[in-house]
Order: C-alpha cells, then sequence, then structure tokens
C-alpha cells in the first residue's frame, strides 16, 4: 500500500472515502505528534468537568469483552474524546494549545482509522458482538457532525441511517443489559440526527420514543445526561437533540389523544 504524507492529497483520499463509505485506499503517516490520550487526559478533568463521563457509556457497554475489532474501534474512540474535550474548552474560552496544522492532522487521524474499520460482514462477527456494527456507523454519523464534517450534500447521512436503522432491528432491543440498551438509545439519536429529511426518520423517532419512555426519561436533559457519556458535543448536537425530543414529544401526545378516543 503507497504511504501518503501530502496533507491535500490525505485529505482528499479521506474525504472521498468518507464520502463512498470505503476504506481509504492509501496508508497513512501522520505529519505532527498525537493529542494527549483520553487516560491521561481524563486524569487532569475535574469531576466537574462538563465532559468527565464522556465515552464512558462506550465503554460500559462493550466491556469486559474486547476482541480484536472492538480493541481497534476503543482506540480509536480515545482519539476522538481527546479531540472533543479540546474542541469543547476552546469554545468555552479555554487556550488553543495546538497548532492549526496539528489539529487538522489529527481530525485526518481520527476519520482515516475510522473508515479503515472493517465492517462486520468483513469480519464475519457472531452476534455476540453484533453491537460492533451499531457502534461503527453511530460514530461514525457522530465524527461527520462534530469531527470530520464534510458539505451537507457530499455526506452519507441518509445511507448511514438506513444501514444503522437495519442494524437495530436486527436486536432484541429490550432483552440486552442496561449497558447496551443505553447505547442503543445513543445510537438511535444518531441515527434519526442522520435520517433528517429522509422516509427512515419516522422510524427513528418512534423508536426513540419507545426508548425514552422506557428509561422514563420527562425531559430533555435527562435523555442528555444518557447521551454525554457516550458522543456528544453540546454546542454541535443539542439543536438537531432538542428537534428530535420535540418530534417524539408530539408522538407521544397524538397517541396519548388516539388512546383516548
Amino acid at each position: 500500500m503507497v504511504v501518503i504524507r501530502t496533507n491535500t492529497l490525505i485529505s482528499t483520499g479521506i474525504v472521498e472515502a468518507t464520502k463512498t463509505l470505503s476504506q481509504p485506499r492509501w496508508s497513512y503517516q501522520t505529519l505532527c505528534r498525537p493529542f494527549a490520550p483520553l487516560k491521561g487526559m481524563r486524569a487532569s478533568l475535574d469531576s466537574k468537568h462538563p465532559l468527565s463521563n464522556l465515552g464512558t457509556g462506550i465503554r460500559h457497554a462493550i466491556e469486559p469483552v474486547v476482541t480484536r475489532p472492538l480493541k481497534n474501534f476503543l482506540d480509536t474512540l480515545q482519539d476522538i474524546c481527546s479531540f472533543i474535550v479540546l474542541l469543547h474548552d476552546c469554545d468555552s474560552g479555554g487556550d488553543f494549545p495546538e497548532s492549526d496544522g496539528q489539529v487538522a492532522d489529527q481530525r485526518n487521524v481520527i476519520q482515516y482509522r475510522l473508515m479503515s474499520l472493517p465492517t462486520s460482514i468483513e469480519l464475519q462477527l457472531a452476534p455476540p458482538v453484533q453491537m460492533y456494527e451499531v457502534l461503527r456507523l453511530a460514530t461514525t454519523i457522530f465524527s461527520l457532525l462534530v469531527v470530520f464534517p464534510i458539505t451537507p450534500s457530499a455526506a452519507p447521512f441518509g445511507r448511514l441511517g438506513t444501514h444503522l436503522r437495519a442494524e437495530i432491528e436486527k436486536l432484541n432491543i429490550y432483552n440486552q443489559s442496561p449497558e447496551k440498551l443505553h447505547l442503543v438509545t445513543w445510537a438511535a439519536v444518531m441515527g434519526g440526527i442522520a435520517a433528517i429529511g429522509t422516509p427512515d426518520r419516522p422510524w427513528y423517532v418512534s423508536t426513540l420514543e419507545s426508548l425514552y419512555s422506557h428509561h422514563q426519561f420527562e425531559t430533555w436533559e435527562q435523555a442528555k445526561t444518557l447521551l454525554e457519556s457516550f458522543l456528544w458535543l453540546r454546542g454541535t448536537n443539542d439543536v438537531d437533540g432538542i428537534s428530535l425530543w420535540e418530534e417524539l414529544i408530539q408522538l407521544r401526545s397524538y397517541r396519548s389523544q388516539f388512546e383516548i378516543l
């Protein structure tokens, strides 16, 4: 495999792989030193930091059984969480400790590693690790929203929403552990955001209405507390999350009126 070091070619190749939902054609070597790993950053995060629980929901859902594919995913998750903390702190008025080149390079690294993850079909995964594909697709959606945004018209949100719906439908949702059910809830929110303006959107709204009722969420803030233990950036994701919440509240109200009749 050819190793590419030129930033322009790297970015172009990763964007093309993202648009087509395929693995990058070229190998990648980072041009800058990586960010501090999540483990080290978490030690410096105060428990009152808004992102102190970032990523913990995913780890609780898949550990202690971590296969090689999930290990590769967790390595990528670590980089994503580090990047989100940096974005949040800078947006909150903190210093931007990294050079523009390093930030761009790290963004490319994350998306390259994410798009390089094989699908569950390619891995021929058995049912015990079927959450892998749900995780991979939902995290790809999140990355397109926060880490590696590209032109909305070019981003494959519709296809990602359809693929993720198919994976969730394979699950016996309410026969999962609480931790895995939380993961499915977060993934369904990611899918619902990706499915804006598509025929899959109503399915996600209906599914989330059922899941939120199961969790006994009565307010958006209760739902957001769960989402923030997975992957979530308030400044970017809150608007879409609230929109989904409002739609499912309308659906719940409609169903209640229908039951009365």
